[in-house]
């Protein structure tokens, strides 16, 4: 089944995968909003159970994928599980939870105890999608696919599941710092503020590092290619060894370049990115700055940047 919450603007409300069996987390606020909560902090503080709900920040060592993987989520904001939504779509007053309920209470229920199931027939996908949005479909899907294969090709090489896992989360961290040119990890950055409590480390290399961490990446991919069988021959450490070697060498690739060398050091404290925002929305106020901007998080960026188009929502965008 697709789990996805479509807006009524039809936008989409991010969803996150965790753990093994691919369960579901959607952003607490946005599905409040999604039903016409005025105040969607407090409605899914009191509707909620605990176990149906979790701060990102707690979600980010089981998350396998996310269908906007690139998108800058803050690490304290809420998610709720796919039986909190049941919960908070059964339990609202709301006319927008109405057709829901309609469709649970007058069709899905019934059929089920008629028959034992219910089932949907799937429609044929992204059949009128307009050109943009097919091309952030088939970016989506490249994004998983690219990811998938990585993470098969460290399953060949582990002996153990849970061995490819690790090895996965080594690779991810070489890549980031080659990119980034930091020895610090991403908890690392976030406590000496490096990094803003909304920045992520691949929110960051998303729109400033796009073609390096490509590069990084298939580098990666090309070695574990080559040397699969003598990579699983021999013991995790010296494996996960070879792997972190293979990044400090790609981090001096990236670095000699200058255009990469730096970069964390350029990001602005969350002191400054929060005094550019509101220089933005003053301007905005004043009609001196144009709706469709967002505010730059890098040293120089001049205070104001063009907001990209394939976002829906106002996000922080990072630019060099």
């Amino acid at each position: 089944m697709d789990t996805r919450i479509i807006r009524a603007d039809k936008s989409t409300i991010p969803i996150v995968l965790v753990g093994e069996n691919n369960d579901p987390w959607f952003r607490a606020n946005d599905v409040a909003e999604a039903l016409g909560y005025t105040q969607p902090a407090v409605s899914v503080g009191k509707v909620l159970k605990k176990r149906c709900i979790k701060r990102f920040n707690d979600l980010l060592p089981d998350i396998l994928s996310s269908e906007e993987s690139m998108r800058s989520y803050d690490k304290r904001s809420f998610w709720m599980n796919e039986p909190g939504v049941y919960r908070m779509v059964g339990q609202s007053t709301l006319p927008a939870a109405d057709a829901f309920q309609d469709w649970v209470y007058d069709h899905v229920l019934p059929t089920i105890r008629k028959t034992g199931s219910y089932t949907v027939q799937k429609p044929a996908e992204h059949a009128a999608a307009t050109p943009w949005q097919q091309s952030r479909v088939d970016g989506i899907e490249l994004c998983k696919l690219k990811n998938a294969g990585l993470h098969a090709l460290l399953q060949h090489v582990a002996a153990d599941p849970r061995d490819a896992d690790r090895l996965y989360a080594v690779v991810g961290c070489a890549v980031n710092r080659a990119v980034l040119d930091t020895d610090m990890t991403k908890k690392e950055l976030f406590r000496a503020k490096r990094l803003p409590g909304h920045m992520s480390v691949p929110d960051f290399l998303d729109f400033d590092g796009t073609l390096s961490r490509q590069y990084v990446e298939r580098a990666f991919q090309a070695f574990l290619e080559t040397h699969a069988s003598r990579l699983r021959a021999q013991p995790l450490r010296d494996t996960v060894t070879e792997l972190e070697e293979l990044g400090g060498r790609m981090r001096a690739a990236a670095a000699s370049t200058g255009h990469y060398a730096g970069l964390a050091d350029r990001m602005m404290t969350p002191e400054e990115a929060r005094r550019r925002k509101q220089e933005l929305e003053r301007g905005r106020r004043t009609g001196t700055i144009a709706p469709g901007a967002a505010v730059g998080l890098l040293k120089g960026t001049g205070g104001v940047v063009k907001k990209r188009p394939r976002q829906s929502l106002l996000t922080i965008a990072v630019r060099g």
